[in-house]
């Protein structure tokens, strides 16, 4: 990620069009990592997902899993997920043509969300598999937790102490 792309997402965050949902997990020592995420940008009712991202075996599927019935309850309509796969699918994601696509864009992409996205935790822990692909082994599941942050994540995350043990 360049330098232009990183000033660009971060001027979008601060006009509170660009989000950033992350999966994080405590470490032993209590530290929150960042396992990953997908971020985006949010024009009127339609969230277009820029891109996910991974540190941990399907840490963004669970931010993404979590994210789309916040998403839902903000108002958002419609969200472009640029790829068709079967984890799409779950949230009722379908190929569309493109005058229709079209259609919706312009239907949705002035209209207010209801409630405005902001940072804050949602509210639902997930379990995962830490993988560890030096040694191909898994761990023991730890909990995670949702973010919805309200800073971009493209620059180096510096670690954040829980009170959780693991």
């Amino acid at each position: 990620i360049g330098a232009d792309f990183i000033a660009a997402y971060t001027q979008l965050h601060r006009q509170g069009k660009a989000h950033s949902v992350e999966c994080w997990y405590p470490d032993r020592a209590g530290c929150f990592q960042l396992a990953g995420g997908f971020y985006g940008v949010q024009l009127g009712q339609v969230f277009y997902g820029e891109s996910m991202f991974s540190r941990q075996n399907d840490a963004s599927k669970i931010a993404f899993a979590h994210a789309v019935p916040y998403f839902a309850q903000c108002g958002i309509q419609l969200i472009d997920c640029q790829q068709d796969t079967a984890h799409m699918q779950r949230f009722g994601s379908e190929l569309l043509p493109l005058e229709e696509f079209v259609q919706l864009l312009n239907q949705y992409n002035d209209l207010p969300l209801a409630t405005p996205i902001a940072a804050d935790t949602i509210h639902v822990q997930a379990a995962f598999a830490v993988h560890n692909h030096r040694s191909g082994n898994s761990a023991a599941s730890r909990s995670c937790c949702v973010t919805l942050v309200s800073r971009p994540s493209f620059g180096a995350i510096q670690p954040r102490k829980s009170s959780i043990s693991v």
